[in-house]
């Protein structure tokens, strides 16, 4: 809706589908990118079994809507993320909020997962006691990385009991997620929700992304997955703190057979020493 709703599945064509994505083609390329994806899924269904469509050509052809369309935008540079520095700042304006949107912001950040991996959290994967999260790789964005274990340090921990009891305290247990949707029941916090959240902490504290404002020309505001992943890769390197640790905590695979070697062997304290360390520095500027 409202330019594909009244199309029947048999008759929709690669114009039909080109003028769905059209109000976001030029601008907003990833959420065209996006949309495409999930249509071409859905009439990929559609023509199984010739049930609901027996025309076999799928309408979601990425040539011709590029051609009907016109060239999208290049996006170019990378996702805003907040500059190393100043991290202890917005951790302390979301230790203040709290709330499940700044707890999932922050438990983000400590553990340097991506934005899907946070808000898609169970309980059923949280070991308190050996203080570890465990992804499955179907979890995982590069599956091929194999079963992915997430380090939790000191305070994260209290974060997650935090949590915890206020899902207790609100009945929001449904669904076993750690950090459940306020809304809508049995489901998780969304991504778009913690998007509006953190930009607009960051409008308020006047955070930006130097070097993005500066290619851009515009402000351009951090980002969850930005500020979770690069922020944290920039603290390590600036800082000259183990790379190799670092890597593992981003569930990249290391580049070579010894350093996978050693990775298998006793990597986990050195990642355990890492993710501590950026947990004090990210709540430096917070009073206990």
């Amino acid at each position: 809706m409202p330019i594909l709703g009244p199309v029947s599945v048999e008759e929709a064509t690669v114009s039909d589908v080109a003028r769905a994505v059209k109000p976001v083609w030029l601008e907003h390329p990833e959420t065209a990118r996006k949309t495409l994806v999930l249509l071409g899924q859905f009439f990929n269904w559609a023509m199984a079994g010739e049930e609901f469509r027996k025309n076999k050509a799928n309408p979601v052809n990425w040539k011709l809507i590029a051609l009907i369309n016109g060239k999208a935008r290049q996006q170019g540079g990378h996702r805003g993320a907040v500059d190393w520095q100043q991290i202890p700042d917005l951790f302390a304006v979301l230790h203040q909020r709290k709330g499940t949107a700044a707890r999932a912001l922050m438990y983000a950040i400590l553990t340097n997962v991506r934005i899907e991996n946070a808000i898609g959290l169970r309980w059923g994967a949280v070991d308190f006691e050996k203080g570890v999260v465990r992804y499955l790789a179907s979890e995982m964005k590069v599956k091929s990385n194999g079963d992915f274990t997430a380090c939790l340090s000191a305070q994260t921990v209290q974060l997650l009991k935090a949590q915890a009891e206020e899902n207790e305290v609100f009945g929001r247990n449904g669904g076993g997620y750690v950090f459940p949707s306020g809304t809508k029941k049995g489901a998780h916090i969304t991504n778009a929700f913690l998007e509006q959240t953190m930009k607009r902490i960051c409008m308020e504290q006047r955070l930006v992304d130097r070097q993005e404002t500066k290619r851009a020309g515009a402000p351009v505001y951090p980002t969850p997955h930005g500020t979770a992943r690069a922020s944290f890769l920039t603290w390590v390197v600036d800082n000259k703190k183990d790379k190799a640790a670092a890597e593992l905590n981003l569930h990249h695979k290391l580049k070579t057979k010894i350093e996978d070697a050693y990775d298998r062997a006793d990597y986990m304290e050195d990642r355990r020493r890492l993710t501590q360390e950026w947990a004090d520095f990210c709540f430096s500027k917070i009073q206990h």
